[in-house]
């Protein structure tokens, strides 16, 4: 009986480690690729306050930094994306600080039917020390002070990175040839 518990809890470890586990990037040998954790640059085209964006609003954004691949621009700056809130949340009490959460959709790549996914960008303040001190200074001394509320005016830069490795589907050689 306890070999058959063992085996049944060990093929259970088994199938679920192999179900949920992280899906990796599969890259050919020698193909040219975008590495994970590319920074991208996008400027907004909107301003942003977490007091009042709400979640699922659209946001313009333009990539203002090539994205090079061995000399290659494989996105170029200037290329446009519609950004989704995926979540705007004002400050609470305690010093509590707002968030804003933006999903930008993968970007096209100048080689057809490749696109580079992103990783979504987070936007939130953090309090200075003065500014703690003085909340609990003006409410007596209790620490009912309101956080911070993250804003971005229209026109600011806001960092995202590469999600995953994104295989091109060619040799670096082909790549530099044909783009």
């Amino acid at each position: 009986m306890k070999k058959l518990l063992i085996l049944t809890l060990t093929f259970i470890v088994l199938l679920t480690s192999s179900v949920f586990a992280a899906p990796k990037a599969t890259l050919s040998n020698g193909n040219a690729y975008i590495p994970k954790n590319t920074e991208l640059v996008f400027e907004i085209f909107k301003d942003l306050d977490s007091r009042y964006d709400h979640k699922g609003e659209f946001i313009n954004v333009e990539l203002r930094k090539d994205v090079v691949v061995d000399g290659v621009v494989v996105i170029p700056s200037g290329t446009m994306a519609l950004a989704v809130l995926a979540k705007s949340q004002k400050s609470g009490l305690l010093g509590k600080r707002g968030v804003i959460r933006i999903n930008i959709p993968a970007l096209k790549t100048v080689v057809p039917n490749v696109s580079a996914p992103c990783k979504q960008v987070k936007l939130s303040e953090d309090m200075e020390p003065a500014q703690i001190i003085a909340g609990v200074a003006v409410t007596g001394g209790s620490l009912l002070f309101k956080g911070i509320n993250p804003k971005r005016e229209k026109g600011s830069l806001i960092t995202s990175k590469i999600a995953q490795d994104v295989d091109l589907g060619m040799t670096p050689s082909r790549l530099k040839s044909r783009y």
